[in-house]
Parts: structure tokens; sequence; C-alpha cells
């Protein structure tokens, strides 16, 4: 966060201080009697008494939970007004289990000042009140992030393609449990986390676990039957959603946030392609299966060739074809994304288990 920030709700001071604030607004006025030495004014953080982007960031620090959510969006739209960047803290409710009785978080999350359940799914739907889209990370008992500008704020669509069946290790390896989270749970909450809302994900009607699990997730399903491996059928079964940009990945990947963001930001016109080849050269060969020559993980179809897209697949419906290939054949060039490998088979699942759990508590997620 930009040095120079306003401190919503600032109380004693304690971050105006340490994180190099500028200035801090709160209602209490014996709060504020501590941090007289500092810029601090009694003052409603729904009128703020500052000119318009006269900030380089505003800070809203587990402030939103104690406010009824009509008051909350009033008081996003003010830090919008004020500040260039807005940035936000607040409690992971749905951890309270978790950290119940540990004395450095307890308070924060179950704290009867608190007016509304602060969930994954509440805090997105606050902020989609106040018409703006964030970006956030779990970290221990909290989320954290910012409130994306509307340069950052993505129109990139996410299809994920689930309806297939392992016949390798005989179950579902979308429901595979990574940590405390499935396979296709993870999926999402990186998109989500990474400004990606609208998700799909393609479903066969019959997988009564997987689409229990996208109803509790609220994403859109898209029904289909098709043979466990062909995802050419899978896609043709999305036409009605390929309107706009769209990231298609398959149902069984596992990547962390670096090689998504790469997905993500990876600024081509037309198909672009994310995958791997001669990962012997990679710099994490962590990642690298045994014996591995390379793979596709991910298209992403842009502008016309969106339109490209359906009138291929509506041209060839009953054809099959491997998917994955027609990059190849047509010899698109692969953008190389290292941190990411689907599973095939039992060792894979072993291996991204360790991965991913390695590469959270490096992040500090929980």
């Amino acid at each position: 966060m930009p040095k120079g920030f306003l401190e919503v709700g600032c109380s004693t001071g304690h971050i105006l201080k340490t994180c190099g604030g500028e200035c801090g607004i709160d209602l209490s006025k014996r709060r504020l009697s501590v941090a007289k030495k500092l810029n601090v004014a009694l003052a409603s953080a729904t009128h703020l008494p500052f000119p318009d982007k006269s900030f380089p960031a505003v800070l809203l620090p587990e402030i939103l939970e104690h406010l009824d959510p009509f008051e909350a969006v009033k008081v996003i739209k003010e830090a919008l007004r004020v500040g260039r960047e807005v940035y936000f803290t607040v409690p992971n409710m749905e951890v309270v289990d978790k950290y119940k009785g540990d004395p450095d978080v307890d308070y924060f999350l179950v704290s009867p000042e608190h007016v509304w359940f602060v969930s994954e799914q509440s805090l997105n739907e606050l902020f989609r009140m106040a018409g703006c889209k964030i970006q956030y990370r779990k970290v221990h008992a909290f989320f954290c992030g910012k409130v994306l500008d509307s340069d950052q704020q993505n129109s990139l669509k996410a299809v994920i393609l689930a309806a297939g069946y392992s016949t390798r290790m005989k179950q579902n390896k979308h429901t595979l449990k990574l940590n405390n989270e499935t396979v296709i749970q993870r999926q999402i909450r990186l998109l989500r986390e990474n400004g990606i809302e609208d998700i799909a994900v393609v479903v066969r009607p019959d997988d009564e676990e997987l689409n229990r699990i996208l109803d509790h997730e609220k994403v859109r399903k898209i029904h289909t039957f098709t043979d466990h491996k062909d995802a050419f059928k899978e896609l043709i079964a999305t036409l009605q959603y390929l309107n706009s940009d769209t990231l298609i990945l398959l149902g069984d990947l596992v990547y962390t946030e670096k090689a998504l963001k790469k997905m993500i930001e990876t600024k081509e016109h037309g198909i672009t392609v994310f995958g791997v080849t001669e990962p012997t050269k990679w710099c994490n060969k962590e990642w690298a299966k045994p014996g591995w020559h390379g793979e596709i993980f991910a298209v992403k179809l842009s502008g016309f060739y969106v339109k490209l897209a359906e009138a291929l697949f509506k041209a060839m419906p009953n054809k099959y074809y491997d998917l994955w290939n027609i990059p190849l054949q047509l010899n698109l060039p692969i953008h190389q994304v290292e941190e990411c490998l689907d599973i095939d088979n039992e060792i894979d699942y072993e291996t991204a288990k360790r991965l991913v759990e390695k590469n959270e508590c490096i992040c500090g997620k929980t």
C-alpha cells in the first residue's frame, strides 16, 4: 500500500503511525485523544471531509463488518472518491471454529459489534453493491484486498471443463481434496481472488457430488453428457456462453496464483495457448512430471476468435477431436506456465497435495 494513505477508523493510530499513513479519521473522541500527536480528525466515514482523489490510497481496516451493508456501501464509495486506491481488511468469519480461543484473532471474529456475517460470498456481494470488483487473499483469519479500478476490473470469463471422469483413477478428479477444499473449489477460489467473477463449469447432470459443490459455490453450470475424453464436446456445450474474452481451463488443473496471473495478464488478441514444453528445462522442476514431454493446460479466446471458435464448433458438432492437439496442429505458440499440473493418476495427486501445501504455507494462506 502506498505511503501517505488515509486510514478510515484509525482508532488510536497504531496502523497510521507504523505504516506511514498521512491522516486518520474516527468517530471516537476517546480513541483519538490517544492519537493526538498524529494527524487525525473526528469525522464520519460516510462523509469524508476531503477533496476528490486527495490521497494516494484509503485504508478500511476491519470497519465494514461493523456497519449495516448499505452504510458500508456508502463508506466504500466515499473511500473511492477521496483515494486513488482503496484497500481493506475484514475478518473471515467462515473460519471462526478454527481460531476459537486464539487470543490474537478470536475477538475480531466473534465481536458482538459485528453487524453482518463476513464470508467470501457476502464480501463479494457487498462490493458488487458498491459497483466495483475486488482482488483479495485469505490471510490467516482475514480477507485482505483492494478495490480494482476500471482498468483493472477483469472482463475475462472463465470456463472450467469438468464433465470428464478418470478411467485411471476410477473417480472424479475434480472433487479430490487439496488441504480443506476440492480441486474444483480451489480453481474457483483462485479465479475469484484474481478478479474473475463470471465463471462457468461444464458438468454432467448426473454427477451429484460435483453439482452440489457448484451449487454451494454459486457458479454457472453448463450441463452436458460427454465421453470422458471428449473435451471438444464439452466446449460445444458452452456456445451460448462464449460471447466475450474467455479463459478455458481443464477441470483437474492445480496451479499457483503466479501461474494463473500469467494466464490472465498475457495480452494477445486471438487464441492464446498456455502449457508446457520441455519441462526438464523448468526453473521449478518440482512441478514437472517424470517422463513428461509437455502438455496444454488452458486456452484463452479473445475478440474475433471467440466467434471463430463458435463457428468451428457448430460446423463439426459430431466429430471427435483431441481439443488440446488442435493448437499444436495449427503451430500456435505455447506460453510457458511452469507451476501448473493436471492430475492424471495417484502419483500426480500426491505431488499436487505436497506442492499446494508447500506453496500456500509460503504465501501465508490457510
